[in-house]
């Protein structure tokens, strides 16, 4: 059973002379059970299959194995081979059976902080920055980025009876993580955009199991590793990546699984698991590769091997740091190798990656708005700020032009330019500094000028359809098309005023409209355009059309005068007279001019038009040859409520229509 109370490294000290006798021979053997599974490549320093977290005594006794003549240490240099990495790594936590009481507390969750809070802050810490260097963006690589990621969850399973022994091999853990995923006990693996897996299974064991990979086993040779291999998972080929993580804590402490910063069960566990993820991210199909040189291996070190592993050699294996989490929780994890700094660290301390650039878009009145994404890691401080600059010169920088404080991700220009393009780019800043180089480069046009709108129809004042169509068209030299149109109306009765406009259409792409008009109405109409920029002209001035009132709207004041149908007239109907000083009349018309719409003939003669009961005008019905439905336009006077009398001065008239305008 575990020790229920925590041993410090210390009390370890006084079992260095058993313990070194223990490591003087060769590991002990695995059962007849365990089996090699992979032709994966071998640490040149420790004899290891790559992946594997040699102990510190294995460290030892393969220095001593491979001591020559040389005096220097070999240079360090994580070289790409074009495999892929894990983008954004989704750790899930997978235990292997048993009872919680066989884990530590923190495996299990019974206490806090826990490897739940632990994966959830090592993925989205500076630790994740300092790896995203080992991006593939590169010819012949798989074109990744390395960002921040998270912790899914945490499934305990009841592995088959083959898996649930004491001792379980490599084979027996393949085995059952494809049958665990395919029956749903545990997520399938996500891939990034690439299409390559993202999911990383972090499997613990109960306390007292021995991990046997090959040859090698836990408790022996290593303290953990990393693998990979393939599996037909929901009839597709997946790959599956997948940490193992023995816990047996108290053992590493005496293997050398630890250092002097992690003295305590759950930090020797964070020590090594820190190892394998940061390997996991950076080398993750080392299962499925069969040389040292060539894909499908990541970053690999001829001389030390992964990332991890050249710290864990070069500082003797005392290669642990802290991280403190956002939740205030201090933990450990191994140093790994920076190409960029050439040193092992825990953190970046570097500026961060310039913001993928998203649209710069053209706004009205000659605005451009610029969109980016953040960048997914932050060079190990927040970002605080993101850098606008500004060219009419393409793949020039230009000048700067503006700042936006972070979290923010867009910004708006002043007035620009119409018609001239511009280039845009950005840079990220944190406390070290601006990104090493700018965005990508962003273009836009900007466009300050609004359509020019014009209405076409209708054309006459007066109309005898009641069918009123309107037409319209407008014209922008910037954006010539994606024009849209706002159209309102207002209306006024022969005795009343306008009232208020109302919307016919709002950002149509139609050019005209028809609508019914009503005997005695006045319809005037508005229009303006709106580019496809937002530009927005001025409504037109009005455009006015009136269907005239019939006949029969006037009263006789006196008589003489005879109602009649004819199909020629307007509406069908005419008024006439024989009766020289016959007169018409029609009350309480608010204008400022009228028409008159008569038949015209050789008989015909002339009447006089009275407003409030003065003397206005003469008009002459006079024709050589009959016409109907004939529109005279007396002229224009002042705009008011008016009483109109039509006399006739001779013996013959025909009126048909009176039209009351008020524009």
């Amino acid at each position: 059973m575990r020790p229920t109370a925590v041993r410090s490294l210390l009390a370890y000290v006084a079992t260095a002379a058993l313990v070194s006798g223990l490591f003087a021979v060769a590991p002990t053997a695995p059962p007849a059970s365990a089996t090699a599974v992979s032709n994966r490549p071998t640490n040149p320093r420790t004899g290891l299959p790559a992946g594997m977290t040699a102990t510190h005594r294995q460290l030892v006794r393969a220095r001593a194995a491979t001591t020559t003549t040389a005096t220097t240490t070999p240079p360090v240099q994580l070289n790409y081979y074009d495999g892929p990495v894990v983008s954004n790594p989704s750790v899930y936590s997978v235990l292997w059976g048993g009872d919680d009481s066989a884990y530590l507390p923190e495996v299990a969750g019974s206490t806090t902080p826990d490897m739940d809070t632990f994966f959830g802050q090592v993925t989205h810490s500076s630790y994740i920055s300092l790896l995203a260097q080992y991006g593939t963006q590169r010819a012949g690589g798989t074109d990744q980025s390395i960002g921040y990621g998270s912790f899914t969850g945490r499934s305990k399973i009841t592995p088959a009876a083959s898996a649930a022994g004491t001792t379980v091999t490599d084979a027996q853990i393949q085995s059952e993580l494809a049958d665990q995923v395919n029956a749903r006990h545990l997520p399938s693996p996500a891939v990034d955009a690439a299409g390559y897996t993202r999911t990383i299974y972090a499997l613990f064991f109960p306390n007292g199991t021995t991990i046997c990979d090959g040859t090698d086993c836990s408790g022996h040779a290593f303290c953990a590793y990393h693998n990979s291999f393939t599996a037909t998972v929901d009839g597709v080929t997946r790959t599956l990546l997948y940490m193992v993580l023995p816990d047996d804590t108290d053992q590493s402490m005496l293997l050398g699984c630890n250092s002097n910063t992690a003295t305590t069960s759950i930090q020797v566990l964070q020590s090594y698991t820190s190892h394998e993820l940061s390997e996991t991210i950076t080398d993750p199909d080392v299962g499925l590769a069969t040389t040292d040189d060539a894909a499908p291996l990541g970053w690999y070190d001829q001389n030390y091997g992964e990332v991890a592993d050249i710290c864990n050699d070069l500082l003797s294996g005392n290669a642990d740091g802290t991280l403190t989490g956002t939740d205030g929780a201090t933990y450990v994890v191994q140093k790994v190798w920076s190409n960029h700094d050439g040193a092992c660290l825990t953190d970046d301390s570097s500026t961060p990656p310039a913001p993928a650039i998203g649209a710069a878009s053209a706004l009205p009145g000659g605005r451009v708005r610029l969109t980016w994404t953040p960048p997914e890691i932050d060079g190990g401080s927040p970002v605080s700020e993101y850098e606008i600059y500004q060219s009419t010169s393409k793949d020039a920088l230009g000048s700067k032009v503006g700042s936006v404080p972070a979290p923010g991700v867009q910004w708006t220009s002043a007035a620009l330019t119409s018609g001239t393009q511009y280039y845009f780019h950005v840079f990220s800043h944190n406390k070290n500094g601006d990104s090493a180089g700018p965005s990508a480069e962003a273009v836009a046009t900007p466009d300050a000028t609004a359509p020019h709108v014009t209405i076409t129809s209708p054309t006459r004042l007066f109309q005898l359809s009641n069918r009123i169509t309107l037409s319209y068209t407008a014209s922008d030299a910037d954006s010539p098309t994606g024009i849209t149109y706002d159209v309102q109306s207002r209306t006024a009765a022969s005795n009343a005023g306008f009232g208020s406009y109302t919307d016919l259409a709002h950002t149509t792409t139609a050019r005209s409209l028809s609508r019914t008009g009503s005997p005695g109405h006045e319809y005037c109409f508005r229009v303006r355009a709106r580019d496809a920029v937002g530009n927005v002209s001025p409504w037109t001035p009005d455009r006015c059309t009136v269907v005239p009132l019939d006949d029969r709207a006037m009263a006789s004041i006196t008589s003489g005068w005879t109602r009649t149908t004819a199909s020629a007239a307007y509406r069908g109907t005419l008024t006439k007279t024989h009766t020289a000083g016959a007169r018409l009349r029609l009350t309480h018309a608010q204008a400022d001019r009228i028409a008159l719409v008569v038949t015209t003939c050789s008989s015909c003669g002339r009447f006089a038009i009275y407003l409030n009961g003065s003397l206005w005008r003469t008009v002459d019905t006079h024709s050589a040859a009959t016409h109907y439905r004939t529109i005279v336009l007396p002229g224009t006077f002042r705009l008011g409520t008016k009483t109109i009398v039509l006399k006739s001065l001779t013996r013959y008239l025909l009126l048909d229509a009176i039209g009351i305008a008020r524009t």
